[in-house]
């Protein structure tokens, strides 16, 4: 038995090593948990970055080959010149085509304008000419009323006398119409 107390005594005796070993290994584990986290938010930044900037890695290693990541800025000064070239040309282009299109389209509406304007003065010219005619003829018939009020027809023979009335019954038929 004394085999046993013996070994006991010196368990007892490493007690105070072990606890200070078993902190230590707590601590170092919690130390590697944090750490492990650490890593882990750092790794999810770095694929976000790598993802951004993924086009560029590509660009780069399709010019520069296996030396691509020692030219990364060589690469995206390449990529804004490319862009500069094909699409600084096309807003050029978009922008002149959008003013031929906004001219176009004004000269198009002026053009209907000015029609317009052309057919209203060939109608007021057609209507004046009417007008003057119909005051023309109601002239006449005033005034062949005022000599047949006077009986001053001696002048005009019965067939005109006749086609003055119906004309003027026409006349005043039409007038009547809306």
């Amino acid at each position: 038995m004394e085999y046993v107390t013996r070994g006991l005594k010196e368990r007892a005796k490493q007690k105070e090593e072990r606890e200070a070993l078993n902190l230590v290994i707590n601590t170092a584990i919690d130390e590697l948990s944090k750490l492990s986290l650490a890593k882990s938010a750092l790794e999810l930044q770095q694929d976000k970055i790598e993802a951004e900037v993924g086009p560029i890695k590509y660009i780069a290693e399709l010019i520069y080959g296996e030396n691509a990541q020692d030219h990364f800025d060589k690469a995206v000064r390449w990529v804004i010149i490319v862009l500069i070239f094909v699409f600084d040309p096309l807003a050029v282009l978009l922008l002149i085509a959008a003013n031929i299109s906004l001219r176009t389209r004004k000269e198009a509406k002026e053009e209907v304008q000015n029609t317009k304007k052309v057919n209203l003065t060939k109608e007021l010219q057609r209507e004046k000419a009417k007008s003057a005619k119909l005051r023309k003829k109601e002239r006449d018939y005033k005034g062949f009323v005022r000599k047949l009020g006077a009986k001053e027809l001696s002048d005009l023979d019965p067939d005109e006398i006749k086609l003055k009335l119906d004309q003027i019954m026409d006349w005043n038929e039409k007038s009547k119409q809306p």
